[in-house]
């Protein structure tokens, strides 16, 4: 077999060796009348384009430190020029040498290997060449991954280039027969936080590479990129389109509002997102809530309750999570307003109705004298060992609120913060505390029995996001400790990642204080994506946040995440003072 025109999948081209075949990769331009490179048989090296064809020269032009440069062609099988073009053939023929425009080394066997184009090539602040399909290789190997194509962006405040990626998504298991990405799925599947699902995809395969080949910026599109004939992407215009759209992001888009966004309904959506998004620019029924328009999870459950109380109706929240663009937001309470009920406006209305003797999770609330002491113990003997082995330090436990309830806010480093917080705790903070687990990680009966003892509600935030507000409303309401990482995941990078809301609304709806918890070589012992290994592990507790002295903010969310996380990020030694 003999392929060129473009990159072959390297995986491919072994597991074809593996089957008896052979691969042979070949590489040319239509200035050189079919291939000047390829690879020999008895000599095949996977990944390369071989070596040159007999009477061709190649010649790599300004090397950098990796040998990589422009790759130069001469020989017979030269092109004599643009027909009618002079003055471009000077240009990319001189001295009889063919100047590619592509980029590539030569290795000690003589085999030549293509990086990519010069003209696609993003130069980093450090001097760093970056390419852009090596970049796309690595990221693709993700199943929510469709289409890939890596671009150099310049954002406003920086006078260099970024990696930035536009992701066209997919859903594993419909992959091969979809052509365009399938909405429709993400919304059988309940889940609304797209973003959030490729950006842990993303930085998940950021681990495997080094820290300048991964991605630094990121978007999300629906539709195919644009293509050659020969399955290329076309980078100038996917390029132009990109600067295009950041630039509209920058700037209000002109226009006016779409007619269906200007009457009824669709008049008091529109508003209520300007007042969200007064940056939006003129809307439609198209647009996506998120993706579009920048609505996180937590926006989101705004939106809509401020929708509801200005519309006098109710959208069921199962029925919320289907909801992803403007006109069907407008088509829910449309459909809805004929048995329209009274909604809450605010979280302090939805965080209000909240008993814990209503909820479906009741069961944390509950005393068991026998279950919680085995915890306890399972919890102490975890502290030996973890003691001796991880060499686990404990700073700051005098600083616990000495009365219930309150919320403990850690960084999450690893899958072992949660066990080890719990096995540092007094007695009396275990035995009232329950923690806020994701539910895909408690779906067989061995951990959903763990997650019963250990008090720890399994809620998927994605599709039930009210409902973990509400559980996390009620076990305050009842005395209890919540145990809250507000970053949402694990860090890919040991660094502190950007807190969400959900801690701070919970702490000033419910008036009770936070404590931030920084947890310092948790990551070290087990990183994302890795195995464990021993390393000394820290806990450090910092003063109570009082919630209640944000009562005159702007946004008293917002300060008090602000100042948790500034909080949290100098306990974990991420941030120094």
């Amino acid at each position: 077999l003999a392929s060129g025109g473009s990159r072959f999948d390297t995986r491919v081209a072994e597991d074809l060796n593996d089957l008896g075949y052979t691969v042979l990769q070949a590489y040319g331009l239509t200035e050189t009348s079919a291939a000047a490179t390829m690879t020999p048989v008895r000599d095949n090296r996977v990944g390369t384009v071989g070596k040159p064809m007999r009477g061709v020269e190649i010649r790599i032009d300004s090397p950098n430190g990796d040998g990589v440069g422009e790759v130069w062609i001469r020989g017979p099988v030269l092109m004599k020029g643009y027909y009618r073009d002079s003055e471009k053939t000077a240009e990319t023929i001189i001295d009889g040498w063919l100047h590619t425009g592509d980029l590539g080394f030569i290795d000690a066997g003589g085999n030549l290997t293509i990086t990519g184009r010069s003209k696609d090539v993003i130069v980093l602040a450090n001097g760093k060449n970056v390419y852009p399909e090596d970049v796309e290789f690595h990221y693709s190997k993700s199943p929510l991954i469709k289409e890939i194509c890596v671009l150099g962006v310049r954002p406003k405040d920086l006078k260099h280039d970024v990696v930035h990626a536009l992701v066209v998504p997919n859903i594993d298991e419909l992959k091969k027969t979809i052509v365009v990405p399938d909405m429709e799925e993400f919304k059988r599947r309940g889940q609304t936080g797209i973003m959030e699902m490729i950006r842990f995809e993303i930085e998940n395969l950021s681990k495997q590479v080094p820290s300048y080949y991964r991605i630094h910026s990121l978007a999300v599109r629906n539709e195919p990129f644009p293509r050659t004939v020969t399955r290329k992407l076309k980078r100038f215009e996917i390029q132009k389109e990109e600067a295009a759209r950041i630039e509209a992001q920058a700037a209000p888009a002109p226009g006016e509002d779409h007619p269906r966004l200007k009457e009824g309904i669709g008049s008091v959506v529109a508003e209520l997102v300007r007042e969200a998004k007064p940056d939006a620019g003129a809307l439609n029924p198209s647009m996506n809530i998120e993706l579009d328009l920048g609505f996180d999870s937590l926006a989101r459950v705004e939106l809509l309750g401020l929708a509801e109380a200005r519309l006098g109706t109710h959208i069921d929240e199962q029925e919320a999570t289907r909801i992803f663009t403007l006109g069907e937001l407008i088509d829910a309470f449309e459909n809805a307003a004929a048995s329209a009920t009274v909604a809450g406006a605010s979280w302090k209305e939805i965080l209000e109705v909240a008993h814990a003797e209503e909820l479906p999770e009741h069961y944390i609330f509950e005393r068991r004298l026998i279950f919680n002491p085995f915890v306890f113990l399972v919890m102490r003997l975890s502290r030996v060992l973890s003691g001796t082995l991880l060499r686990l330090r404990c700073h700051g436990l005098d600083k616990l609120p000495s009365k219930l309830p309150y919320i403990l806010c850690p960084n999450h480093e690893s899958y072992l913060d949660g066990p080890l917080m719990l096995s540092v705790l007094p007695r009396r903070v275990v035995y009232n505390m329950f923690i806020l687990g994701y539910s895909d990680y408690f779906e067989s009966g061995l951990s959903r029995w763990i997650a019963r003892i250990a008090n720890i509600v399994a809620i998927d935030p994605n599709v039930n996001l009210i409902r973990a507000m509400q559980v996390g409303a009620a076990g305050l309401k009842h005395g209890r400790v919540v145990l809250v990482f507000p970053e949402g995941t694990r860090t890919i990078d040991g660094h502190v990642a950007e807190f969400k809301k959900g801690a701070a609304i919970l702490a000033y709806e419910l008036g009770v204080p936070i404590v931030p918890v920084g947890i310092r070589g948790s990551f070290e012992a087990w990183p994302r994506g890795e195995g464990f290994r021993l390393h000394p592990i820290e806990f450090h507790f910092g003063d109570p946040i009082d919630s209640r002295a944000f009562g005159q903010a702007p946004d008293p969310y917002a300060a008090i995440t602000e100042k948790l996380q500034r909080d949290v990020k100098i306990l974990s030694g991420d941030e120094v003072l």
